[in-house]
């Protein structure tokens, strides 16, 4: 009966955005530094849409037709806040430093849902406003200690510990069949996510003639737990060990030409917008939620390159390959055909 879904009609967006940034430093001698920075980069998009929507069969008659309006309100970007302090070694290029960052972006929306001469549709199109407050707050502390042994070896090595919120509370409210708004409790509407990572890593450099060689190693252990408001019985814990590598290996086969190898390993932890399980019904025939369980992703990347320079041109060459086996994406399926 049903063969071809058709969503044909426009979108129109205006977007309100700030942008700041401060750096300054204090000098309290020659071996200490001081230095407070921030970035502010905030913004509003306004969205309206209108859409025809027509269900037909494969004999492209008409089984339903409606039209679906919706303005809505979201918040975009973020803004950090750093301090560092650095103490420099008699030693030239040997230091230690310490660090703190604060990290916010806020990710909420509004959206108002309507619709319009609804014709045969077999499912209620009821009107829908939702109010998503949500919000990621990140604070990072770090000491990092950096030593050039001597010409040949260098080393350097730290700690890093992150807390991590993510947090959503949904108001959701829908017009019965009298046109009247009704606030709903969804279950999954308001959950906080909080996780807590400590890393460690340590890299050694050698130089040797034309070769040089870089390896390292970070070593992460990351424990999360989200408590769901308004369904307590799916609060849950859970926690993630993730060792990642690098090698980066290069020789200079002239003073003007380098060949490179290298290998490393990088981890994508799933964004507030990912794990979201509030499930956004204003659109009936394209339906999406997050995933409070989504894993750490991992992808490994190999690149070969080459480079080669002189006076008049210079040339940069380079092939690669990544592979991911658990990636976070997006997929679709259909409900009842």
């Amino acid at each position: 009966q049903y063969a071809l879904l058709s969503n044909k009609g426009f979108s129109k967006n205006n977007m309100d955005l700030v942008f700041a940034t401060l750096e300054t430093s204090y000098e309290v001698d020659s071996l200490n530094l001081i230095t407070l920075s921030g970035n502010v980069f905030t913004g509003k998009n306004n969205s309206h849409q209108s859409f025809v929507n027509e269900m037909s069969n494969r004999m492209q008659q008409r089984q339903y037709f409606y039209n679906r309006t919706a303005q809505s309100k979201s918040d975009m970007g973020g803004s950090n806040l750093g301090l560092d302090y650095q103490h420099s070694f008699r030693k030239p290029g040997e230091y230690l430093t310490l660090s703190y960052r604060l990290d916010y972006s806020p990710a909420g929306s509004v959206s108002d849902t309507w619709y319009d001469d609804v014709q045969n549709v077999p499912y209620p199109l009821l009107r829908q406003y939702i109010d998503n407050d949500a919000h990621t707050e990140e604070h990072t502390a770090q000491v990092d200690y950096v030593n050039p042994i001597n010409e040949m070896h260098y080393i350097d090595f730290g700690a890093k510990y992150i807390y991590r919120k993510n947090a959503s509370d949904v108001l959701y409210r829908q017009a019965d069949t009298e046109g009247v708004m009704h606030d709903i409790t969804d279950p999954n509407g308001k959950y906080d996510q909080l996780r807590n990572i400590v890393a460690g890593y340590a890299d050694y450099q050698l130089k040797y003639k034309s070769f040089g060689a870089k390896a390292g190693v970070r070593y992460e252990y990351s424990y999360m737990n989200v408590d769901f408001d308004n369904n307590p019985e799916r609060n849950y814990s859970a926690s993630m060990h993730d060792v990642v590598p690098s090698v980066v290996t290069s020789y200079m086969i002239s003073p003007m030409s380098t060949v490179k190898l290298s290998y490393n390993m990088r981890i994508n932890r799933p964004g507030i917008q990912s794990l979201n399980p509030f499930a956004d019904e204003s659109d009936p025939t394209n339906i999406t939620k997050g995933n409070p369980d989504l894993d750490t992703e991992k992808s490994h990347n190999i690149e070969l390159s080459f480079s080669r320079f002189s006076q008049k041109f210079m040339i940069n060459a380079g092939l690669n390959y990544s592979y991911s086996g658990n990636g976070i994406e997006q997929y679709s399926v259909a409900d009842g055909g």
